[in-house]
């Protein structure tokens, strides 16, 4: 049997009948973030679910910032720090930080093997 198939036998002598499993899979919720227009403290926290939209657990989620605004944002916490069970959750928090009069961007990913990656959109306009 093959991993991402369930097979059952219904008879004796029957063939096996096989239905298969879609792999583990996340995506986040939601996809972007605009943190307004915001003065030099630091932003309120965001929450992002990250889920496993597939019928097979997920490795352990582990999330990441990128992008050129980078500076400007933070990982202020995190549910994911075990597989994700078929359609389970974590949820990931995010803050704006460190303002210094700019606008930023940055990206939020989370990626898991199995169960590939998923990103959000950051952005903080600061005067």
């Amino acid at each position: 049997m093959r991993a991402g198939k369930k097979c059952t036998k219904r008879h004796r002598h029957a063939r096996k009948r096989c239905r298969r499993h879609a792999p583990a899979a996340l995506s986040i919720s939601p996809q972007g973030k605009d943190f307004g227009t915001i003065g030099t403290a630091d932003g309120s926290p965001a929450d992002f679910v990250v889920t496993n939209r597939g019928d097979l657990r997920s490795g352990i989620p582990a999330p990441s910032l990128s992008g050129s605004g980078i500076s400007h944002f933070t990982i202020s916490g995190t549910t994911c720090v075990s597989p994700l069970a078929r359609h389970g959750t974590c949820t990931v928090t995010v803050q704006s930080i460190h303002n210094d009069g700019a606008t930023a961007m940055a990206q939020l990913n989370v990626g898991a093997t199995p169960g590939g990656n998923t990103s959000a959109l950051l952005i903080v306009n600061i005067y």
